[in-house]
């Protein structure tokens, strides 16, 4: 405000002449929303993966909890902690790192193992790195309308969804799946979702 004040005193009158309101931050002087938007809004990250999230096919429950894992709003431990005290924070799974969503997604090393196998079975030997990397190839490589692109992408989805379930289970229900079972969930879900799929079923079956 100081600054405004101190602006207008700046300011010689034109004797003869009328006033006239100009917005500065639009080319021809005219107020626009989107101009106002531009110069206060707040200017958000523009995300890089939201293509993979929405693009088919893919199980609706899957893509929900790949959104929340993208967006850090999975409610680890490592978060619940924050608002409600006296809450153990280690892994289900390592007894020792914070469970939060980077170690999931795949610091983990039960997680890693199931990434890992989903990998090879999708023709990547590689060994998975960290969540943000991941997320940023995922984003670029398994992009397109092509049969593998769609089976890469429903793996992704359905990979993240089931090692979040099979955390849950561990902690809440004392169920302790093995890393081949959740990659057979995995597997099970990816092959109902693409033969469900127009389109894509037949070319599943033509192996194309």
């Amino acid at each position: 405000m100081e600054t405004i004040i101190e602006g207008c005193k700046s300011i010689v009158p034109c004797e003869g002449k009328e006033d006239v309101i100009t917005w500065i931050a639009h080319p021809k002087g005219q107020f626009i929303v989107l101009s106002a938007w531009n110069v206060f809004g707040r200017k958000a990250a523009v995300n890089t993966w939201h293509r993979l999230i929405c693009s088919s096919p893919s199980i609706s429950r899957h893509c929900f909890i790949s959104w929340l894992a993208a967006g850090n709003k999975l409610k680890t431990l490592d978060t619940v902690a924050e608002w409600k005290g006296g809450v153990d924070i280690t892994c289900v799974y390592c007894h020792g790192a914070v469970d939060s969503r980077d170690h999931l997604y795949f610091d983990c090393a039960f997680s890693t193992s199931i990434w890992k196998t989903v990998l090879h079975k999708l023709g990547e030997r590689r060994i998975p790195r960290v969540w943000s990397f991941e997320l940023q190839r995922a984003s670029i490589k398994y992009k397109g309308k092509s049969l593998r692109a769609a089976i890469a992408r429903s793996a992704w989805h359905a990979c993240k969804y089931h090692i979040w379930k099979a955390r849950n289970g561990n902690i809440f229900e004392g169920i302790a799946l093995s890393e081949s079972k959740v990659v057979e969930c995995i597997k099970q879900d990816v092959e109902c979702r693409l033969m469900g799929t127009k389109g894509l079923h037949q070319k599943v079956r033509n192996g194309c």
